[in-house]
């Protein structure tokens, strides 16, 4: 009895003790995982609700705090879960103190740094998820050999790779590592997780082939692993994925082979997206034979590949698919009729591949269609009426086809869901499409490049108020009010950005109205639209425009000055209008302007000093109109410009040598103008020139040498100066050149044979000096010797091409002689060699035609007068040619032998002094008549006439004596009493 007493007190003393140390135990763990959850909270360095720092304190147990579960049996920290605080720090190693831990989620956050390799020690973790975070570095090998753990998921962050992974993982049955910085093959321990269903690696940076050895993975039911840089074939193997339902290998271009059939065999695979591969071959027209494939497929997206062959005809036995992607592949044939069937789809996209035929009208049987694609393909025919009865359809894109016809009226149809709607470049004709104005969801409208015609509706703007996008250009639409109604309508879309009615006979006038255009509005386009009328100062309200295009109109009036208002400007184009007037230097203030197009107006004064501020300035052209002053040395300094036009305007002065500072300028052209001096050498610094324009000036010197450096030339015109020295053999290596011209210069010596120069032709050098070269090019042989050059060679060197200049121009001016002579002997014959005297009335170089022996003949008598017996002049009202015609014949229409005389006198001053009568030089009172007696007068000018000989104003002075200022009669042309006579005696 007492024995049995000792045991009771025994066992009741072991009961006692064996409490109290698990109590002593529990407490003592239960502090630990405080602490762990403690070093967390002071790693959070931000906190945007405080949530961590008022609610984790140690007033309170830790089992009580947010985001904290604890286990019932051991009171220990089984569950965190702080997702979605917007916490920003670090994970701190104390994680792994808390061992009996089983779901660690930290995931939309911003934590940071490494993955502590204390994590491994949590040897009860089931469920990592640090997704959408900022986690960088490695992920420790150790995390994979947690036999517990069953999910991973790590998407969204930073992380680089995984090191010395091998036989972990073996129960995980989800892995997440997308859109990370993974490099290398495909990890191989993958294989050995045989529990894995769902395996999303995608959006990495992961090189070579796709592991065969995944095709074992047989409990896989989710595979994505686009997005990389993977290469080679599809593995056969991966049609032994039974359980597969998704299948995403898009985006790795490198992808190539064909798309092997065992794939379309799983039968529970209900989604395919191999998009943006490489990949070849047909696709197995039986692909949806298969019974249990044919029931679930939903959706099919093999976009942007290389596949061929035609569309499988047994598509529509997959009925249970809502998506079909095949564009941008190289399928042909036509469009399966029974495509019709599958009346599930949501989502057909064909465009962008070898398609011909018609649309089939059986699409419009598609009842949840929502997005139509079948753009850049090579359809013809009209659009099926059925498609536009779709109600579902949000997005239509049928652009880059051959399409004809009208669309249909808004009776019984309409699209009142669409939001993006697109038939650019067709043959489509009719008038507006009436049911799109009650498309009331449309963002995005786009009929341009038809052949669309009628007005545009004037409350267009009233109904369409999503409008972001709008093209309705290159068509033959016109307004049906000279203000442009419709245009004010379109005040109405709040979110328009970009509208553009280029190319439209729209007949009317800008109204002040388009300043209250949508504040969105970035670019807009009206160019070649019959628009009269001045440029709007509210215009200037569209402060967000970047983008203005009114080129090719017939506007008027001046530049506004509020243009300068419109900072965000990038592209101003107006060129080919008739805008008067100075530039304003307003436009300088557009301190984002790209390309500025002013060209083709009629534009007058100086250019403004300050578009040299304008540094983002790529674009320039004033070209075509009429400027003065010289060229401001400020547009020296834009050393970002790409292309400089100024020509065809009256530009004087000199070229500076900060034109080099143009180190990536492609085109110049200056051409046109009145520009002197030498022409600077610095030019030959810019390697980038591709077209050099300086002809039709007044440039004289050489050509500089430094010519040789501009590598990248294409274009190089010089033509028409005064240009002088020999043509630098340095330009034999420019070896793009493919247009060349140096004709009307006063170049001598040996045209180089080199480089570009073997595909020149005479037309490249003709009327030069003294050029020699080869036969073709119709200039001289060049003579050459290997003697030593005694005194006499130099002198002869010296002399002799003196002599043959001097020859070469009395023979130019002897054959000009004898054709004049020629035209005056035809006209002493019509004057007096005729009972009934003959006034010709239209005498001009023109009406000279030569014969091969160059006599001249005299030619055109369709307004040719006869005198009578008594008559020494009559009446017409037909004109002769402006500049020819005498004083009385333009004022008062008087014929007269007289007339003929003047007429000849001028054409003798044109003859010798190269200017025409018409010149532009001739403003006001100035006349081609007045500016020859001033040369006769001084001795100078005659600039253009050859060695400038006082025998060239000898024969000035005869054509005064034809062209008097005062009524006295001028002395008849005959050869008998010709002034000509003995002139070389």
């Amino acid at each position: 009895m007492a024995k049995d007493q000792t045991l009771r007190l025994f066992i009741v003393f072991f009961l006692l003790h064996s409490l109290t140390s698990s109590s002593s135990l529990s407490t003592k763990n239960i502090t630990t995982d405080e602490n762990a959850l403690l070093a967390l909270k002071a790693r959070i360095t931000h906190d945007p609700d405080t949530l961590l720092a008022k609610n984790w304190s140690t007033s309170t147990s830790a089992c009580n705090w947010i985001g904290v579960t604890c286990g019932v049996r051991h009171h220990r920290v089984t569950a965190l879960n702080i997702s979605y605080l917007g916490l920003t720090g670090t994970i701190p190693p104390q994680l792994g103190n808390l061992s009996f831990l089983a779901l660690l989620a930290i995931n939309d956050n911003n934590f940071y740094g490494s993955l502590p390799y204390e994590l491994a020690r949590l040897r009860r973790l089931k469920y990592i998820n640090f997704n959408y975070n900022q986690l960088s570095g490695n992920v420790p090998s150790s995390i994979f050999n947690i036999s517990s753990l069953q999910e991973l998921r790590l998407k969204h962050n930073r992380l680089l790779s995984m090191v010395n992974v091998s036989g972990g993982g073996l129960n995980l049955m989800s892995l997440d590592l997308s859109e990370n910085l993974f490099e290398g093959e495909l990890p191989s321990f993958i294989s050995e997780c045989k529990q894995l269903q769902f395996l999303n690696l995608s959006s990495n940076n992961f090189r070579g082939g796709i592991p065969k050895e995944i095709g074992n993975l047989t409990k896989l039911k989710t595979l994505s692993i686009g997005d990389n840089k993977l290469e080679g074939e599809i593995p056969k193997e991966l049609g032994n994925l039974v359980e597969l339902e998704r299948l995403m290998l898009l985006d790795n271009v490198l992808l190539t082979g064909q798309i092997s059939s065992l794939l379309f065999n799983i039968s529970s695979l209900w989604q395919i997206n191999f998009s943006n591969n490489s990949l070849t071959g047909d696709l197995p027209q039986n692909m949806c034979s298969h019974h249990h494939q044919a029931a679930v497929l939903k959706k099919l997206l093999l976009s942007e590949n290389q596949i061929t062959g035609t569309i499988p005809y047994n598509l529509w036995q997959c009925r249970e698919l809502t998506v079909v992607s095949l564009s941008y592949n190289q399928f042909r044939g036509r469009i399966p009729r029974n495509i019709g069937n599958l009346t599930k789809l949501e989502g057909l996209a064909l465009g962008g591949n070898n398609i011909i035929g018609e649309i089939p009208y059986e699409i419009g049987n598609l009842p949840n269609l929502e997005v139509l694609g079948l753009e850049y393909s090579n359809l013809v025919g009209h659009i099926p009426a059925t498609v536009f009865n779709i109600s579902t359809l949000k997005r239509l894109t049928l652009h880059n086809n051959t399409l004809s016809g009208s669309l249909p009226s808004i009776i019984g149809f309409g699209l009142p869901n669409v939001e993006y709607f697109n038939l650019r470049f067709n043959n489509l004709s009719g008038k507006f499409p009436s049911f799109i104005t009650n498309a009331s969801k449309l963002q995005f409208l786009d009929i341009g490049d038809n052949s669309f015609s009628g007005f545009i509706p004037s409350t267009i703007g009233n109904s369409l108020t999503s409008l972001e996008y709008l093209n309705l250009g290159i068509n033959s639409f016109t307004s049906s009010t000279p203000d442009l109604s419709f245009l004010t309508s379109f005040t109405n879309c709040k979110n328009l950005g970009t509208l553009s009615l280029s190319d439209n006979p729209l007949n009317g006038f800008l109204p002040t109205s388009i300043g209250n255009l949508s504040i969105l509005l970035e670019s807009l386009y009206m160019e070649g639209c019959n628009i009269t009328g001045n440029i709007p100062q509210e215009i200037s309200g569209l402060k967000n425009l970047m983008a203005l295009y009114l080129s090719e109109n017939e506007l008027t009036g001046s530049i506004p000055v509020t243009l300068g208002n419109m900072q965000k400007l990038q592209a101003l184009y107006i060129r080919y209008n008739n805008l008067e007037g100075s530039i304003p230097n307003d436009i300088c203030q557009l301190n984002n302007l790209v390309e500025l197009y002013l060209h083709s107006n009629k534009l007058s004064g100086a250019i403004p000093a300050c578009f040299g501020n304008l540094t983002n300035l790529r674009l320039f052209s004033l070209g075509s109109n009429e400027l003065t002053s010289i060229i401001p040395s400020s547009l020296w300094k834009l050393k970002d410009i790409l292309e400089i036009n100024l020509s065809s305007n009256s530009l004087i002065g000199t070229l500076p040598l900060d034109f080099g500072n143009l180190k990536v300028v492609i085109s110049v052209d200056l051409s046109h103008n009145h520009l002197n001096g030498d022409i600077p050498t610095t030019i030959g610094s810019i390697q980038n020139l591709q077209l050099l324009s300086l002809e039709y000036n007044s440039l004289q010197g050489p050509i500089p040498k430094s010519f040789g450096g501009l590598i990248s030339l294409e274009s190089l015109d010089l033509s028409n100066n005064n240009l002088s020295g020999v043509i630098p053999e340095s330009l034999e290596a420019l070896s793009y050149l493919k247009y060349l011209n140096l004709s009307f210069n006063r170049l001598e010596g040996k045209i180089p044979t080199k480089g570009p120069f073997a595909n020149f032709s005479a037309k490249s050098f003709m009327m030069n000096l003294a050029l020699c070269g080869l036969p073709r090019l119709q200039v001289p042989s060049c003579k050459t010797t290997t003697h030593p050059k005694s005194r006499i060679t130099v002198v002869l060197a010296i002399t002799l091409p003196l002599i043959f200049i001097v020859c070469l121009t009395l023979i130019i001016m002897l054959r000009r002689l004898n054709i004049l002579i020629d035209v005056a002997s035809a006209l002493e014959y019509l004057h007096f060699g005729y009972s009934v005297p003959i006034v010709h009335c239209d005498i001009k170089p023109s009406n000279v035609l030569l014969d091969q022996s160059m006599v001249g003949h005299l030619s055109d008598f369709g307004i040719t007068k006869l005198l009578g017996e008594e008559d020494s002049m009559t009446q017409t009202q037909t004109l002769a040619t402006i500049g020819y015609m005498a004083p009385e014949y333009g004022s008062e229409g008087r014929v007269s032998q007289k007339g003929d005389v003047y007429s000849y006198g001028i054409m003798l001053m044109e003859t010798f002094t190269k200017k025409k009568p018409t010149d532009e030089t001739f403003i006001g009172e100035m006349s081609l008549r007045d500016w020859s007696r001033f040369v006769v007068g001084s001795g100078g000018g005659l600039r253009r006439v050859e060695c400038a000989q006082p025998d060239s104003r000898r024969f000035v002075r005869v054509a005064n004596l034809c062209c008097p200022l005062s009524p006295k009669p001028p002395p008849h042309p005959s050869v008998s009493s010709s002034p000509f006579s003995g002139f070389f005696v």
